[in-house]
């Protein structure tokens, strides 16, 4: 039986708000019931302002520059790079899954050289070592754990998965693999190599599995509940072996997000669980003691199934940001976490650490209650040790006799931490090209070394530059209207961005990001790579597509019912009119009757909870309410086609267009009277698409041309890389009739065929 209850974890609120002007307003807000400021750690007096703090980090503008670096670099295929996503260590090597190089590499510790590769046919997220055999989690939709001889990497068998597999665990004869965007579990029988069964979790994107005895705890990546709720978090999943039925989901503490991994202790009793704690109740105006994002990682007790308590790994003026591998010694003395977005691994005194977490429950401790270590960011204090690693991207770790060994994504080796003397070695097994812009743009979106005082990265809130399933309170609309947080997919293409489209272009939404949310003054190179990044996103085909990525019957019968219904406000290929409507859903005074951005639906199975607020947990919700004349098997019809929106296969995608509007401001992707076009990009988003002819036209209602139009053919473009083309100061015509549009054609260049859809911009 299935038992899920979330209670609000209750949390003392700290009198320190004094020490800076927004902690001032905020306590002003507080006592008036604006705002709600429990929750907030508790840092002491001795924390300096932001005002104080004024030397922000800045990214040096010159050629030297890590971000300047890709401006000299032709655009790579990311199969060049290698990135480490996961490791496992076992008799002098390391196995290696080569997340963009789609590889298993055997790497020998000693030599530092690769022994073995195994080549896939896509990526390959994990690897899972058993005995003399190493299994491969490899692909997206059609997922599949491949076996592999441990000695030669051999093939040896494939067996199917669910939607992008990440982990896996091995009890006997029987494999369990958690299937990041399916939401579910793979049961296998390793004898046989057959798929025997899968199980649905209640969670939402599991992403790591830890067995327990005849329990199997599943770690889930993002929030599956409301915005709305009075408890956001991640969960746990608890998965009984004997009957492959799960029995409880576990709620994390409320904010629990971005959750990467899990461990066990070696006497089984204890499992630990890396997460950033988001602090979403509050404005963001600041950083300073993790006013928007705190990083640490939970304690749950296998017996009981319950969080007993919550650590932060921040320190009180250093965050610890985005935490993701992490595992205990064998002798269970220590717990070693990489710190992804610090590039630093923290080690951890676990008796220490029980000792202080002892003296709370017994009323001796530095805090009042277990809850409020959690908001306490010296906690760790003198049973913590931090240690800057040589690479970038620490995710998945290992530990080996004394050594935690640990795969940094970006620059593509293993830091091996020496947990006696924790000194550091790097083992470099390949040649990694220099990070081009969309390489760079990724780097630094997971960087938190760019951040003031280090709390948070984008990838904080916007974890694969997608949403984080929490509501939030940016202030360039105002203040307290929390808004749910977008994703990035498409957001150069379909400006205005922002839920109320309160920024003009992805450009100034990513530059007013940096300077307001992170605190920092990035140089042009370096924001001009994370829009290139960005811009890169491709959509990940839905779950809801059947396992060839074709619709399901019920979707195609959907697909009817959203041309008649629908496409009017979401037409294809975008699937957003790029305008904004009073859609009937403010219900709260501070919104103020606002209009909202209508969203893009590609990849809408993927951005929930869903409205401006992330009040909707269900599409079919929406579907009601915008469509009320609807049958149940209509809504589910039309649900099932909505939930499966992609990149529609389109060979090419018009990226953004640019111009001046009449009083000579920046215009973005829009007709408008009087204006001035003078550019576009189209990029190329399908590695096998062939050349292809580009038409620009501006048509009346009647399609009629109304200027000349422009063709350019495209040749020899690379994969995912963009290109521009010139309109040389198109002027749009200062009596415009209302229903003329831009039109642009893609067709192959020999064939004159389509091959992606006409996109048309209204007036």
């Amino acid at each position: 039986m299935k038992s899920k209850t979330k209670k609000r974890v209750l949390v003392a609120a700290t009198s320190v708000f004094a020490v800076s002007f927004f902690a001032g307003v905020m306590t002003i807000l507080a006592a008036n019931g604006k705002i709600d400021l429990s929750g907030v750690p508790v840092v002491g007096d001795a924390i300096a302002s932001l005002s104080d703090k004024a030397d922000t980090t800045t990214l040096q503008a010159d050629p030297d520059s890590p971000t300047a670096a890709y401006l000299s670099v032709e655009s790579t295929p990311s199969t060049e790079y290698t990135s480490p996503n996961d490791i496992q260590v076992s008799d002098g090597y390391i196995y290696v899954a080569d997340e963009t190089g789609m590889k298993v590499q055997k790497v020998s510790i000693s030599s530092q050289k690769v022994e073995e590769t195994y080549q896939a046919d896509a990526q390959v997220h994990g690897v899972y070592l058993n005995g003399d055999t190493v299994y491969a989690l490899v692909g997206s939709l059609a997922g599949e754990v491949i076996a592999l001889d441990a000695d030669d990497l051999s093939e040896q068998a494939v067996m199917e998965a669910g939607h992008t597999p990440m982990a896996m665990e091995v009890s006997g004869t029987t494999g369990y693999v958690a299937n990041k965007f399916s939401d579910d579990i793979t049961v296998l029988d390793l004898s046989s190599n057959r798929t025997v069964t899968t199980i649905d979790i209640s969670g939402r994107q599991p992403m790591a599995l830890q067995l327990a005895g005849d329990k199997l705890f599943v770690a889930t990546h993002l929030p599956n509940d409301s915005a709305k709720a009075d408890v956001v978090s991640a969960d746990l999943c608890v998965i009984d072996t004997n009957s492959n039925e799960e029995t409880k989901v576990i709620p994390m503490i409320n904010g629990a997000g971005g959750v990467k991994d899990l461990c066990i202790s070696p006497d089984g009793k204890t499992i630990y669980v890396s997460h950033v704690l988001a602090r979403y109740t509050h404005p963001t105006t600041q950083l300073d003691r993790g006013w928007i994002n705190t990083n640490g990682f939970s304690i749950v007790d296998v017996d009981s199934e319950t969080v007993t308590a919550s650590v932060l790994l921040d320190e009180v003026e250093w965050g610890a940001s985005n935490p993701w591998g992490i595992r205990v010694t064998d002798d269970g003395s220590k717990l070693v976490v990489a710190l992804s977005g610090t590039q630093d691994a923290m080690v951890v005194d676990i008796a220490a650490m029980n000792e202080k977490i002892s003296a709370v429950e017994r009323g001796e401790g530095v805090v009042d209650t277990v809850e409020d270590i959690a908001d306490y960011l010296p906690f760790l204090d003198d049973c913590r040790t931090r240690i800057t690693l040589p690479g970038n991207g620490a995710r998945s770790l290992e530990i080996d006799g004394n050594t935690a060994y640990i795969g940094q994504y970006y620059t593509g080796d293993i830091a091996a931490v020496n947990l006696a003397d924790n000194s550091v070695e790097t083992i470099t097994f390949v040649d990694q090209p220099a990070d081009d812009a969309v390489r760079t743009g990724e780097r630094l979106w997971n960087d938190a070394n760019y951040c003031y005082q280090n709390w948070e990265s984008c990838a904080s809130c916007h974890p694969d530059g997608r949403v984080d399933g929490f509501n939030w309170d940016n202030l360039n609309d105002g203040m307290g209207n929390p808004k749910s947080a977008k994703s990035m997919l498409y957001s150069h293409r379909t400006p205005p961005v922002m839920v109320t489209g309160i920024r003009a272009s992805a450009e100034v939404a990513v530059q007013a990001g940096m300077q307001y949310i992170q605190f920092n003054t990035m140089d042009e190179a370096g924001l001009n790579a994370i829009n290139e990044y960005m811009k890169s996103l491709q959509a990940e085909p839905s779950p809801y597509l059947n396992r060839d990525g074709t619709l399901t019957e019920s979707a195609e019968r959907g697909k009817i019912l959203f041309e008649a219904n629908c496409a009017s406000c979401h037409p294809d290929p975008l699937f957003t009119d790029m305008e904004k409507h009073d859609i009937g859903t403010n219900d709260d005074v501070n919104w103020e009757n606002r209009e909202f951005d209508t969203p893009s639906l590609v990849e809408v199975w993927r951005t929930g909870p869903w409205n401006h607020d992330g009040s909707v947990n269900d599409i079919r919700d929406i579907i009601r309410h915008d469509a009320p004349g609807l049958s149940d098997d209509e809504v589910e019809d039309l649900f099932n086609y909505v939930m499966s929106i992609g990149d529609e296969g389109e060979d090419y995608g018009v990226e953004q267009i640019f111009g001046t509007k009449a009083d000579g401001s920046a215009l973005y992707s829009v007709l408008e009277p009087g204006s001035t076009l003078t550019s576009f990009t189209v990029r190329k988003q399908q590695e096998d698409a062939g050349n292809v002819k580009v038409t620009f036209d501006i048509c009346d209602p009647n399609g009629d041309t109304l200027v000349d139009t422009v063709e350019e053919e495209l040749t020899g473009m690379e994969f995912n890389t963009a290109a521009t083309i010139d309109l040389n100061d198109i002027k749009v015509p200062d009596n415009l009739a209302e229903g003329s549009y831009i039109r642009i054609s893609i067709t192959d260049a020999s064939t004159g065929d389509p091959v992606a859809t006409d996109l048309i911009i209204k007036y």
